[in-house]
């Protein structure tokens, strides 16, 4: 387990966390972004990031990380990273994608988020990273947190998921260079 303040921690996640990962999910999903599918629907989504096969596959995938986000020792949330992920001009050995982040709602302002992105930017150097990436739905309010800790906006997109609400599709990729 890795420490970054007495109360928060982060602690690598192996494929006995998956039922751990699923609960996290399912409480730390809906209240953030149940409203971006039709009829409150987010099972699409689910099946496809949040199921104990999509967990099992990432976790035979080397390049995949998970970790607990811990707080006071309670588990407060996770996040996925993808350790060598190309984007634009960079090279899958200049990236790291941070391509989930999910907090309990009861722990959040609590400084977990910020925490969370000082430790994985303290990974993407160790790694010899040039940039931390990843994509955020405009309509969420992490956008505005990613900016306040220096990520940039670097171009925009849509998803093609079903169900999702047609002016609630669109993406933006962030960037923070280290």
């Amino acid at each position: 387990m890795e420490t970054l303040a007495s109360e928060i921690s982060f602690a690598a996640c192996t494929e006995r966390d998956i039922p751990t990962l699923s609960a996290l999910a399912e409480e730390a999903y809906p209240p953030a972004y149940t409203f971006v599918w039709k009829h409150g629907d987010p099972s699409y989504y689910f099946d496809l990031s949040f199921s104990k096969e999509a967990f099992t596959k990432d976790f035979q995938n080397p390049n995949v990380t998970y970790y607990l986000v811990k707080y006071e020792h309670a588990k407060a949330g996770f996040f996925k990273l993808n350790l060598h992920a190309q984007v634009g001009t960079f090279t899958a050995e200049e990236a790291l994608e941070l391509e989930k982040i999910y907090l309990l709602q009861h722990y959040t302002g609590k400084g977990l988020g910020e925490a969370a992105l000082h430790f994985i930017t303290e990974k993407a150097k160790q790694l010899h990273k040039k940039i931390v990436w990843l994509d955020v739905m405009s309509v969420s309010k992490a956008q505005g947190f990613y900016e306040k800790l220096g990520f940039r906006t670097v171009s925009r997109h849509s998803l093609s998921y079903p169900n999702l609400h047609d002016h609630m599709r669109e993406m933006q990729r962030m960037l923070l260079k280290l």
